[in-house]
């Protein structure tokens, strides 16, 4: 295991960035896609609901597919899947195309990453070295690189489908040498667990995934509605308005970069909650400044404040003795993301009745509460 460390490390960094990449190269290409489709902004709410959907049904098999394979096997397969996916939401003509390309790309994005969550798991235990919050870096990372690339296009005025098209053949010749390195699964001990362990869930991985959800639907927020705030409502361009979420993932990056120092050093509560509250400074910026570019910087702001939320509380929740991390990823992934088929689609309802600035408030409340939640890391895990 020692001597390929390096190699795995590097491996599982770039799983994470290609789902960064593949995730914010949709989000970003968003306004093009609602003129591509001639979608209103509820419309849109509806195609994201489609997506957390497909995700919140991928995160429910994903268990029962665990059962029966590697979760190294499921990765290639999902991930060779997803990339399908993304040309087919290019192709969308029509709202009801939309919806259905955002189901499936839904369901192949959320198998793909639980399995990239528990193989970092996998490796911290191995390791015997914290380095999750580097790969959510990475992940960032991957959202900055699918932001600028989506701009670009914009700006070169290419459609989504040729965006979609060459990002995929980007990506894939990644993969083919980062699935080499995947590990293999951890199997519980039957004799050194009693039958609570195997059967229960332990409360604190519950408690990790309600606040995830908190947490992924303030990031989700960001990604799938910055660009139509500054495009419908700053007055930005498309080109402009398509850097918003990357902003927001170069912040998210230059944190998660620091944040196993930050947590080693400082520890999880302070980290969390002073994190929180720069992150709430950064959301009054977009959402109260009509110029762009300080909107820009809020997004940025936000994203760094934001940065240590995901890692801490995946690896409070599941580097446990008693609960495997395959099972317990997977609850935190499915709880957390239920945010994502709920509260995005519900900025969207509430955009259309009250306009959106007034509706991304909804964000601000969940980072309250994460805050506030906090509380609760302030021993040592």
């Amino acid at each position: 295991m020692q001597h390929c460390v390096p190699h795995i490390l590097r491996a599982l960094r770039f799983c994470f960035f290609f789902l960064g990449a593949g995730y914010s190269l949709l989000m970003s290409r968003m306004p093009a896609l609602s003129a591509q489709c001639n979608a209103d902004e509820a419309a849109i709410g509806v195609a994201v609901l489609c997506l957390g959907a497909g995700s919140l049904l991928g995160f429910v098999l994903v268990p029962v597919l665990q059962n029966r394979f590697q979760t190294r096997t499921i990765f290639r397969t999902g991930t060779i899947l997803m990339l399908c996916t993304l040309p087919l939401c290019g192709l969308a003509d029509s709202v009801l195309f939309l919806w259905v390309s955002f189901v499936i790309g839904g369901f192949f994005y959320a198998i793909s990453e639980v399995c990239a969550n528990v193989q970092g798991i996998l490796f911290e235990i191995r390791s015997r070295r914290n380095c999750l919050s580097s790969m959510y870096a990475s992940y960032s990372c991957g959202c900055l690189a699918g932001s600028l690339y989506a701009a670009i296009c914009a700006f070169l005025g290419l459609t989504p489908f040729v965006t979609f098209c060459s990002a995929a053949l980007l990506l894939f010749a990644g993969r083919v040498v980062a699935v080499r390195y995947l590990l293999k699964d951890s199997r519980p001990k039957t004799e050194n667990t009693g039958t609570s362990s195997q059967t229960g869930i332990p409360g604190i991985t519950i408690l990790c995934g309600f606040l995830a959800m908190c947490a992924y639907t303030v990031s989700g927020a960001s990604a799938e509605w910055s660009a139509l705030l500054l495009n419908t409502v700053k007055g930005a361009d498309e080109g402009t308005s398509a850097l918003a979420f990357g902003c927001f993932a170069i912040s998210l990056a230059i944190g998660r970069a620091f944040g196993d120092g930050l947590r080693l050093r400082y520890g999880d509560f302070r980290t969390l909650f002073c994190g929180c509250m720069l992150s709430l400074a950064g959301q009054a910026c977009f959402l109260l400044s009509p110029y762009p570019i300080v909107c820009l910087a809020g997004y940025a702001i936000a994203g760094f404040g934001f940065s240590p939320a995901i890692p801490i509380l995946m690896s409070r929740g599941a580097k446990r003795k008693d609960i495997t991390p395959q099972k317990a990823t997977a609850i935190i992934s499915t709880l957390g993301n239920t945010g994502v088929l709920i509260i995005p689609p519900a900025i969207g309802w509430l955009a259309g009745h009250f306009g959106l600035t007034q509706a991304l408030l909804l964000p601000v409340v969940l980072t309250l509460i994460v805050m506030s939640s906090s509380l609760i890391f302030r021993k040592p895990a």
